[in-house]
């Protein structure tokens, strides 16, 4: 999404299923021209497992682990841990 000169850009990026780190996302982001890098993780809803188990996760245990599952801890710990990646950077101007 772009607001202004500034671009917004939620996302997360992966390479072959593995998370980035910020450092290598940050690279990324420099490589390709983008000014005024700013990065943050939130959390998500596979984070919290505000999802729907899918038919695999059907069985009483997963269903106990849903119920039981800490989110208040995972809030309370913050969104460092997040699987989300947010960037915020300056466009790149064209001469």
């Amino acid at each position: 999404m772009i607001l202004g000169d500034r671009q917004y850009v939620g996302m997360v990026l992966c390479y072959m299923g593995q998370a980035t780190k910020l450092s290598e996302a940050r690279s990324l982001m420099d490589r390709v021209g983008f000014a005024n890098v700013k990065l943050a993780t939130k959390l998500g809803a596979g984070d919290l497992l505000l999802i729907k188990p899918s038919r695999k996760y059907q069985k009483a245990i997963f269903k106990l682990v849903w119920k039981l599952y800490p989110r208040w801890l995972v809030r309370m710990m913050g969104d460092r841990y997040g699987q989300i990646l947010l960037i915020e950077a300056n466009k790149p101007t064209h001469s």
